[in-house]
């Protein structure tokens, strides 16, 4: 009984916030963004930050896995109701979600702060967030399905907010078109639900054993996995706050969060690592070709999810999510950071072009990018080194498919190797002065660069101490040095990549392996094959086989 008053309590607390999502987004909405309102703005998601927070602590001391479904309506309309699913996952991500988008909200009243649809801008903002929170909260699919197209419909216009612009408008259009296809698979899936007589739920094992096919082809269109990649490092086009929540902690971690809540109903781990290690080898590869500063951020994105999703078909979703949660945190300090050195620069986001010496930019900022990076790569005793360190220490030592085994390796090295090279080309190209970039003086000051950093780094001692006892195990000296030795041979390439970079390779992922032009040119060609079979189709049953009269 005490178990389900819990769970009801915090069923009503995930519906009050977003109940109070909802009135911020309706008070933004019917007025301009005022300072009283920038206000209100900031106090409720410092409260929303501190209920939440509230909570995973007294979870975490309860001591036990609080979770439950609540379901409302009869289901008299395809057998379907309304079901909120609060457990693990959800807490958790609600917190993380909470605190980096109140940084992000706050770096945008400063970055954007002086156009005149600010406020509409703000609304754009806090409706992602909140369709972002009924998609994580969704416990069947077709809730799931109503936050999965507020976020891509509020993608595409946020990407595109800079509409004179002809390339923003080009990259909406393109995460449009690449959701499209997510969202073909998805319907194709609730079609086979209908005519199967299924249920609708995300653990039932009949209906996602089924058509999980169709499952995954939405899940990879979603998280910008292979063959679905090309959409992600575009929407950099769009303002910073927009590439900073959409890239951190929202739209591109809505398809491996429901990858880790299905992936257990099915028996298709090797198909899920395989698509994984394929994403974060080639994505960390274009990553160490590009000159772009927004894009190699993009790209090292890209090669993230795919270690999440590798991880996920490892059978380490607990590993993959508390990845998920760090990820969030340095990767929007990361692009924050970025943003105001590339606005403070009149807009310069080559890598080569940044600094020769006279504008050169504070330490601490410095620092940041210097933290962000490490992270990252995988520093030890930092975040990302314990999810690192778990998952190369169980392929060492585990029976996988040598080929996945090598991607997924030289993966890591990649994300290395990048790493280095972003770091080191600042060090070349602003060395180590103290001169201040014009537009920069107030950069440092606020909370919000400083918030996530401090999470990112002391975030995982929060997480991982309620992730649960890890079974013990003896392994050889070799296999636990491994993911140090990797460490520290990918940092000797990334330092040489600074010196020297090898033309094959930069020539190869510079034009990103020839994928786009290659897969564009071809749909193109097909969208016209296609065109000319339908007109030739319809001409031959108007025309040839039915009297002329009937149409």
């Amino acid at each position: 009984m005490l178990e389900i008053f819990y769970m009801y309590v915090l069923v009503y607390l995930c519906g009050l916030l977003l109940l109070g999502q909802l009135l911020v987004l309706l008070t933004v909405g019917l007025n301009n963004l005022s300072g009283f309102l920038v206000v209100v703005v900031k106090i409720f998601y410092k409260a929303v930050v501190g209920i939440l927070f509230f909570v995973f602590v007294w979870i975490m001391c309860y001591g036990g896995f609080i979770g439950g479904e609540i379901s409302l309506g009869s289901g008299l309309w395809l057998g379907a109701s309304l079901d909120f699913l609060i457990d693990f996952y959800t807490i958790c991500f609600y917190l993380v979600a909470g605190v980096v988008s109140w940084s992000i909200l706050e770096f945008g009243f400063s970055y954007v702060g002086g156009e005149p649809q600010f406020g509409k801008f703000s609304w754009m903002l806090l409706c992602f967030l909140f369709f972002m929170m009924c998609l994580v909260v969704a416990g069947k699919f077709l809730m799931l399905f109503l936050g999965w197209e507020g976020v891509g419909l509020l993608s595409f216009v946020l990407i595109s907010w800079w509409c004179n612009r002809e390339s923003a408008v080009g990259s909406s259009i393109q995460a449009v078109l690449y959701n499209r296809v997510g969202w073909f698979w998805n319907n194709g899936l609730v079609v086979l639900f209908v005519i199967s007589g299924v249920g609708f739920g995300l653990n039932d094992n009949e209906g996602l054993t089924f058509g999980f096919g169709f499952l995954l082809l939405a899940i990879m269109a979603k998280s910008s996995q292979f063959l679905f990649h090309p959409w992600l490092p575009n929407a950099m086009e769009g303002p910073t706050p927009v590439s900073s929540l959409l890239h951190s902690s929202t739209m591109v971690v809505a398809g491996v969060s429901l990858l880790i809540r299905v992936v257990e109903s099915v028996d298709c781990m090797g198909l899920v690592m395989l698509v994984g290690a394929v994403t974060s080898f080639s994505e960390g590869l274009c990553a160490i070709g590009q000159f772009d500063f927004k894009k190699v951020v993009a790209f090292s994105t890209t090669s993230q999810l795919g270690f999440m999703v590798f991880t996920v078909g490892l059978g380490y979703s607990y590993l993959a999510f508390f990845h998920v949660l760090m990820h969030a945190f340095f990767k929007a300090m990361f692009l924050m950071v970025s943003g105001e050195m590339i606005h403070a620069r009149q807009n310069i986001q080559d890598l080569r072009e940044l600094g020769h010496g006279e504008l050169m930019m504070k330490r601490p900022g410095f620092l940041l990018i210097l933290g962000s990076g490490v992270m990252m790569m995988g520093f030890p005793f930092l975040s990302g080194f314990f999810t690192k360190d778990l998952v190369m220490e169980s392929f060492f030592g585990g029976f996988l498919n040598r080929w996945v085994f090598f991607l997924f390796l030289f993966s890591v090295l990649f994300t290395c190797g990048y790493s280095t090279w972003i770091i080191g080309k600042m060090l070349i190209s602003w060395g180590w002065g103290c001169s201040v970039v014009l537009g920069m003086e107030g950069m440092l000051g606020p909370f919000f660069l400083y918030r996530p950093y401090l999470l990112a780094i002391c975030g995982g001692v929060l997480v991982w101490g309620w992730m649960g006892d890890f079974a013990e195990s003896y392994v050889v000296c070799l296999v636990k040095v491994g993911p140090l030795i990797i460490f520290g041979v990918g940092s000797f390439c990334g330092a040489l990549l600074v010196l020297w970079r090898a033309q094959l390779v930069s020539g190869f992922a510079f034009y990103l392996g020839f994928f786009n032009p290659l897969v564009h040119k071809f749909m193109i060609y097909l969208s016209q094959v296609w065109s000319f079979f339908s007109l030739y189709c319809d001409y031959l049953i108007l025309e040839m086989i039915l009297p002329r009269g009937w149409y």
